[in-house]
């Protein structure tokens, strides 16, 4: 084969291509994504690798549970849970990990909660996904990335065969009466288990990160609570936590100009196309108020994020909640950011927060 007849990728950076390519499944498949993390071992991720009309029927299964008027069931409880992580912390003003004291562990204990397994559990959920997502970028060695799937397939298997008989309540339980595939039904709930956890503590990271260098954007929050919805929505353009998404290409088609083949990878660079020049005015400014709406966060057509719902109402009580104890919060040390190239959060980000003068 000469270099000519090898497969090609290219990039998508601009709004309006990347937005037509996510919209079209028939010429763009998910089904051989770049970025799989499963290490080769056969497992995959359930509804992000799917194209229709299986994809479809998967989505399907869940699609009721992640309903907003289903979700505000946890309102309460994620209220509890976020008080809980903030009484804790020392008399204000005081410097705090965000990251290990409330963006991370918190979406960790909501899909636990929401797939029905035991608090106890969320510790070593979220040693497993670290570990899962970890390996990208050479962070961590591939191998400890393909043992924490084996550990989390092994967990989920284990549950599944436990509780086929009488399902409990929860993700684990309404697929139960669902789904008589085991596998099928494993790689489900690590499909949720990473992604509800992941993207969201990378949003809550980043959104934290954003509002802690811009004082005078908090005092406004707090003195009018209705911008919370809008920040969270220019958060997610402007610093969005999955940074590309990739699609293989089943027939002749043009995009940007280049003629591609069946065979060849599109690689939808989401971070760029949330900053298009040619579709949002002034795109490096962070402005709750724009007129343009729309990014790509969370994808675009039948793969847009079926946990969104989710993930913005975690953001929303967050906010709130820190937003009616604290007058400020401000950078005690520069962040430390992932090493990894698919999603974009903070390891570590120290804040100073409390009655600040």
């Amino acid at each position: 084969m000469s270099t000519m007849d090898r497969p090609q990728t290219i990039t998508i950076t601009t709004y309006l291509e990347a937005r037509r390519v996510l919209m079209d499944p028939l010429t763009f498949s998910s089904a051989r994504p770049l970025t799989t993390m499963t290490g080769g071992l056969g497992y995959s991720f359930v509804l992000f690798c799917q194209d229709p009309p299986e994809h479809g029927r998967l989505r399907t299964l869940i699609q009721r549970e992640f309903i907003s008027s289903r979700l505000q069931a946890l309102r309460a409880w994620i209220e509890r849970e976020v008080d809980t992580v903030l009484d804790g912390y020392p008399p204000d003003p005081t410097e705090v990990d965000i990251v290990a004291t409330l963006t991370l562990p918190l979406p960790m204990r909501v899909i636990s909660r929401l797939l029905g397994v035991r608090d106890a559990d969320s510790q070593a959920f979220k040693h497993w996904t670290a570990k899962a997502v970890g390996h990208q970028d050479g962070e961590l060695p591939a191998a400890l990335g393909r043992r924490a799937f084996v550990e989390l397939h092994k967990f989920f298997r284990g549950q599944i065969r436990a509780n086929r008989e009488h399902p409990p309540d929860g993700l684990i339980g309404h697929l139960l009466t669902r789904c008589a595939d085991e596998l099928e039904l494993i790689n489900f709930c690590v499909t949720l288990m990473i992604a509800g956890n992941e993207t969201t503590a990378s949003l809550l990271s980043n959104l934290l990160h954003l509002l802690a260098t811009r004082p005078v954007l908090w005092s406004a929050l707090r003195e009018d609570r209705s911008l919370i919805g809008a920040v969270i929505e220019e958060a997610l353009r402007f610093d969005p936590p999955i940074q590309f998404v990739s699609r293989l290409v089943t027939r002749p088609v043009v995009v940007e100009g280049v003629q591609l083949s069946r065979g060849d990878t599109v690689l939808v660079n989401i971070g760029a196309a949330n900053r298009d020049p040619e579709f949002f005015a002034k795109p490096e400014v962070f402005n709750p108020v724009r007129r343009e709406k729309g990014h790509l966060a969370f994808s675009h057509g039948i793969h847009y994020c079926i946990g969104a719902s989710l993930t913005r109402l975690e953001a929303e009580i967050v906010l709130n909640k820190m937003l009616d104890r604290y007058s400020a919060i401000v950078l005690a040390a520069p962040g430390e950011r992932y090493p990894n190239a698919y999603f974009r959060g903070f390891k570590s980000l120290w804040l100073r927060v409390g009655q600040l003068s």
